[in-house]
């Protein structure tokens, strides 16, 4: 693995800005050369609006998800919260019946 990070590490950054670059203008021409052609056109079009309708309805359903389980956690903080409370109250009280225990016993007051 060590081996790999040396050899990545060493690929000079220009280099792959060139290569990056070369990737991309090939991939612009077949692009273009594609969409000469009306019928690949309109089946490209027509993945491009498929793809953007999936995405669309996978974002509403996550946003549905994540308000759900928002809903959720604020329920059970909510419910921890008030517990943490009682406890708290309880534990004030039984040290201040401690602490006035102990006062009495040493006649202190």
């Amino acid at each position: 693995m060590n081996d790999l990070k040396t050899q990545v590490s060493k690929i000079n950054p220009l280099v792959a800005v060139v290569a990056g670059a070369a990737v991309g203008a090939g991939l612009a021409i077949a692009g273009a050369m594609a969409l000469k052609d009306k019928k690949t056109s309109q089946k490209i079009a027509d993945v491009v609006e498929d793809t953007k309708a999936k995405i669309s309805k996978t974002t509403g359903e996550l946003k549905d998800q994540a308000e759900v389980k928002k809903a959720e956690l604020t329920k059970k903080f909510d419910q921890t919260k008030a517990k943490a409370s009682r406890v708290v109250k309880t534990i004030k009280g039984s040290l201040y019946h401690d602490v006035a225990a102990v006062k009495s016993a040493a006649n202190i007051k």
